[in-house]
């Protein structure tokens, strides 16, 4: 392709990196509400399984993005630097931990599994901060709207896999509570990204906008409220979780596939041959 000052679309993510974000995501937030879960006592051996697995899947499919995948290890080198690094060593303490849980059934790996499970949620975040040729992803906001977006999905896998009785108040105000917390970081996100892209990226951000809002929050809020209807309580809080679930994992999907649109740069002035370019100040 040809490089000019127009932005143009990033060429070295593609969907196998946006899938470690999203699967990555939601079986973090699994794990994370997994734990929450275990400080009452209540230790899932299937949201543990889910979770690492989830997390497993995406770290499989970047892992096929690497042009040489059997230099892989070399992640394990910047940990004074790299995100990415610290994701790798994270996960595998998160692996480790949640295999022992899993094991053992024991309260206190399950809480420590969902600690580290934050944690390589955020280190995921901050790599996307950290690629400052992208406006939609360099803006800070989109660290909350991550991690917003990863309670919400874990809530929803929870309360699918794990709930005994899903038709609980305790579930009801949890995912409502979530999902309002979720879109709040989105609004604040949109509202700070949108002025800073280009068309293209700012359509997929509508479009996304588009999603989140109505197939990842009003819906699933209605939905939700249904529960107050005892015939159907059950299927109608389902619905809603499985919304919200699949709308955070597309909102992700679009931000990092369809407004992945950099910067471009500015050349003020270009070299002539046979020319002596004036340095800056010069002559004053």
């Amino acid at each position: 392709m040809s490089f000019g000052p127009n932005p143009w679309k990033q060429q070295h993510w593609d969907a196998r990196a946006a899938t470690n974000f999203t699967a990555g995501g939601m079986g973090g937030g699994l794990l994370v509400v997994n734990g929450l879960l275990a400080l009452g006592g209540s230790v899932s051996r299937t949201a543990l399984a889910l979770g690492l697995v989830l997390m497993a899947i995406g770290l499989t499919t970047v892992w096929f993005e690497i042009g040489r995948p059997l230099r892989a290890l070399n992640v394990y080198i910047n940990l004074r630097q790299s995100w990415m690094t610290r994701e790798a060593y994270v996960a595998g303490a998160a692996f480790a931990l949640g295999a022992a849980a899993w094991w053992t059934t024991l309260a206190w790996l399950a809480v420590a599994t969902g600690a580290l499970a934050a944690v390589f949620v955020y280190c995921q975040a901050r790599m996307l901060r950290r690629c400052v040729g992208i406006p939609a992803w360099r803006e800070p906001a989109l660290v909350a709207f991550m991690l917003a977006t990863s309670l919400v999905e874990g809530v929803a896998l929870a309360l699918l896999v794990v709930a005994a009785t899903p038709a609980s108040v305790a579930w009801v105000l949890a995912l409502v509570a979530a999902i309002a917390l979720r879109y709040a970081a989105w609004h604040r996100y949109r509202a700070r990204v949108e002025r800073n892209l280009v068309a293209r990226a700012r359509r997929a951000i509508g479009s996304a906008h588009t999603v989140i809002w109505v197939a990842g929050t009003v819906i699933p809020v209605l939905l939700a409220g249904a529960v107050a209807w005892p015939v159907v309580q059950t299927i109608p809080l389902v619905a809603a979780a499985l919304l919200a679930l699949v709308a955070g994992g597309f909102t992700k999907w679009i931000v990092l596939t369809r407004a992945d649109t950099n910067q471009g740069f500015s050349l003020p002035q270009l070299p002539v041959r046979g020319v002596r370019m004036k340095a800056q100040g010069e002559g004053r």
